[in-house]
């Protein structure tokens, strides 16, 4: 079995790329490193090597080295191949995927990582519509509209300003979106029959708990278990919100009084669901990267894909 690391030489903080090229320096096994120069370039040469390992029965082990776009590319190349297993080399910002499962530095830890065993995992498949084209793909963590997106969007930008990194950029962005509050209007109808159709916040759907390097708005979610988890913060005053993000941030919202009884939020699992812009355009984070919609459609996708997963003692 041959070990691919796709390689995303701009992501994350240059110390980051530093310690994975020395920690892949010292792996005893068989394996290539591919570095990406475009945005695509993940997913076209995961595609490549999970087509050419299928022709010739081999099995392959494809480590997506970079933030969570990086992960997301590398994810829809190589989906629906049965010999291929997938890992990532968390080096972005976030790295909201690998947090469902261990610590960064498990993932790090290149020689002792690639001995991990793979875990069947989720996906959520999602076909987007706007202006008469549609989009297609999986989803491995989230997606986030509304507020949550905004700050996504932002967050590239004030990463850019000296001293303001990581997590500190996203909560600067959430503070800076929090004081503008512009929410969005959307008609949201659920697999059950359940229909919200009204202003609201923000919306996450996830197959993973978190997002924002390290925000666990979703606390219950789990990657295989078959059913995608929905949070919809109601168009609350900014004094709830204050009260409530310190709790949303932790995951330990969801007993709150607000959630409880004044019912700001709105919290459902489910298998499959629409969601359709009662404003036209809308902005759509998923896994990290943007793009524009006017209705999205989600389903879950069933141990899609095989995870691998450090071996941590």
């Amino acid at each position: 079995m041959k070990n691919y690391f796709i390689y995303n030489p701009v992501s994350g903080s240059k110390s980051a790329r530093n310690q994975f090229l020395e920690s892949l320096s010292q792996v005893d096994a068989d394996y290539e490193l591919i570095e990406t120069s475009k945005s695509g370039d993940g997913g076209d040469f995961a595609k490549y090597i999970a087509q050419s390992a299928s022709r010739t029965g081999e099995k392959a082990r494809i480590f997506a080295c970079g933030g969570d776009g990086t992960v997301n590319e590398v994810i829809n190349g190589a989906i629906g191949f049965d010999n291929v297993e997938m890992g990532v080399i968390p080096l972005g910002t976030g790295n909201d995927t690998i947090r469902n499962f261990a610590d960064k530095e498990d993932f790090l830890n290149v020689p002792e990582y690639i001995k991990g065993k793979s875990v069947p995992c989720d996906t959520i498949k999602y076909k987007s519509f706007a202006g008469g084209e549609e989009r297609s793909g999986h989803c491995i963590n989230m997606f986030n509209i509304g507020l949550d997106c905004n700050v996504v969007d932002l967050t590239e930008k004030v990463k850019k300003v000296p001293l303001i990194t990581g997590s500190m950029s996203y909560l600067v962005s959430v503070f800076l979106k929090f004081v503008e509050k512009k929410g969005t209007s959307l008609r949201i109808e659920y697999d059950d029959g359940t229909v919200y159709d009204d202003k609201l916040l923000l919306i996450s759907i996830g197959n993973g708990s978190y997002c924002g390097g390290g925000i666990k708005g979703l606390p219950l979610a789990i990657l295989n278990d078959g059913l995608m988890d929905a949070s919809l913060v109601k168009n609350v005053t900014r004094r709830q919100f204050l009260k409530l993000f310190p709790l949303y941030s932790k995951g330990t919202h969801l007993s709150h009084k607000l959630v409880t009884e004044d019912k700001i939020l709105e919290y459902k699992q489910c298998e499959s669901m629409s969601i359709t812009s009662n404003e036209g355009i809308i902005k759509v984070c998923v896994d990290g990267e943007i793009f524009l919609s006017e209705k999205l459609e989600l389903k879950m996708a069933p141990a899609s894909f095989k995870f691998i997963v450090p071996d941590v003692k």
